[in-house]
Formats: C-alpha cells, sequence, structure tokens
C-alpha cells in the first residue's frame, strides 16, 4: 500500500503518465503532477476522471505548472486552470 507516499509525475496528462497515474491512484499516495501550462485545462479534466474512476478524494492530486500556481481538482479558482 502506498498511502503514506507522495508520488512526483512529469509529462501529464501524457499518454504514460496518465495511465501510471491511473494505475498508482488505485493503490494509494499522494500526487505531485508537473504539466506544461499548454496542457493544463487538459490536466484538469483527466484528474477529475481519475479521482473519479479511483474513489480517490480529489486533495490528493495537485498539479503545477513551470512556475505557476499549483492547482488542486477541487480548486474553485481554476476552472480554466490558470497555471
Amino acid at each position: 500500500m502506498l498511502t503514506e507516499e507522495t508520488i512526483f509525475i512529469t509529462g501529464f496528462p501524457g499518454f504514460i503518465a496518465t495511465r501510471l497515474l491511473r494505475r498508482l491512484a488505485r493503490d494509494g499516495a499522494r500526487f505531485l503532477l508537473l504539466v506544461q501550462p499548454s496542457f493544463t485545462e487538459r490536466a484538469h479534466a483527466e484528474l477529475k476522471n481519475i479521482a473519479e474512476e479511483s474513489g480517490r478524494s480529489p486533495s490528493d492530486f495537485v498539479a503545477s505548472g513551470f512556475g505557476k500556481r499549483p492547482f488542486k481538482v477541487d480548486d474553485p479558482l481554476s476552472p480554466g486552470c490558470n497555471l
């Protein structure tokens, strides 16, 4: 069980990073994700789906762009994900 771990994943919401996150989210852990600003909206949508599919709390997923403000899935200020 990974419940006490924080896992850093780069390249989200790319093909490999998304599949890796889906798999690991089932086992527990918290996640810090590095997202390119041009993929912010897609990342936000993928995080919502992964949180719902895995039955996880949205607060277990934190994403951030390069030098921008981090966002969480349930962040009311991030419908456009202003990273």
